[in-house]
């Protein structure tokens, strides 16, 4: 038994990154990955430069810009759960049901990180300035359209026009990605891979097949079946960042031989946390 617990850890990370990488998730193609070196709250900070640059005379002076920051807190937590092996699955030496078990395990916690990043989404989480993601004042909240052209369009414009912190640079923001719920896929994917416009009698009027991307996930039918959301792509604009402790993606896992119940004891825990940093690079249409 004991050269059998070897075994089993011995091969029980290998098992973990492969069940990591293989996950049905679609959150880390959207949310950008940040790194805290403990619990402590930590603040990213966002940077302006304000003023343009000015002609500058000969023998003239340079004229002094100033600039602007704004934090955003983030912060980690602990969630963890436990499992175990009986005597006889060790005795048996079945590791091929260990392993499914350990990967099964490891794709749940991929799975709850998932469910938590469009719960963000969903539940239109509260900014550091007191507003919800998407709000009018965010100029990232629409009125309630099916998907089409003309609201994609709409997506589009708005987030180009976004403004930085200091109210004053448009920072030409493009969307990337469109998140939408798994009943909308066939609707969307119609309008974006089409030849020319569904919606226009005109077959010369080009989709925007260029400029999204579909994402669809099964936690958006579960909160509105209707409702879709434009994300820029996470390196050129922030918007829900997963942070994890000293940048650990991968649960971490521990074994120990059980006292009370005769078999193996595991517990898997992940420090992480689903911080939203900006809303510039996000919007919404709840759809109708």
């Amino acid at each position: 038994t004991n050269s059998f617990v070897s075994i089993i850890n011995s091969t029980m990370n290998a098992t973990i990154a492969r069940a990591y990488a293989t996950a049905p998730t679609t959150y880390q193609y959207w949310t950008s990955v940040g790194s805290n070196p403990d619990f402590k709250k930590m603040t990213r900070y966002r940077m302006a430069a304000s003023g343009e640059m000015q002609e500058v005379a000969e023998n003239g002076e340079f004229k002094t810009v100033s600039g602007k920051d704004e934090g955003v807190e983030t912060s980690l937590k602990t969630y963890g759960k436990k499992f175990g092996f009986s005597r006889q699955t060790i005795i048996n030496d079945d590791l091929g049901t260990i392993a499914r078990m350990i990967t099964a395990h490891v794709r749940s916690s991929q799975r709850f990180i998932n469910k938590k990043c469009y719960e963000a989404l969903t539940k239109n989480a509260k900014m550091s300035d007191g507003k919800n993601l998407f709000d009018a004042s965010h100029h990232n909240l629409f009125t309630g359209a099916a998907p089409s052209i003309a609201s994609f369009n709409e997506m589009i414009v708005a987030m180009s026009q976004q403004k930085d912190i200091d109210n004053e640079s448009v920072l030409n923001i493009k969307p990337r990605f469109v998140l939408a719920p798994v009943t909308l896929g066939m609707a969307i994917r119609q309008i974006l891979e089409s030849t020319a416009s569904p919606d226009a009698t005109n077959s010369g009027v080009m989709n925007p097949r260029e400029a999204f991307q579909l994402i669809t996930d099964a936690q958006l039918d579960i909160a509105n079946p209707k409702g879709y959301y434009a994300v820029a792509d996470p390196n050129e604009a922030d918007g829900i960042e997963v942070t994890y402790l000293n940048g650990k993606r991968t649960p971490t896992l521990e074994s120990m031989v059980s006292w009370n119940t005769l078999g193996i004891e595991y517990r898997m825990f992940q420090d992480v946390g689903i911080n939203v940093i900006d809303y510039r690079g996000m919007s919404y249409n709840p759809g109708k």
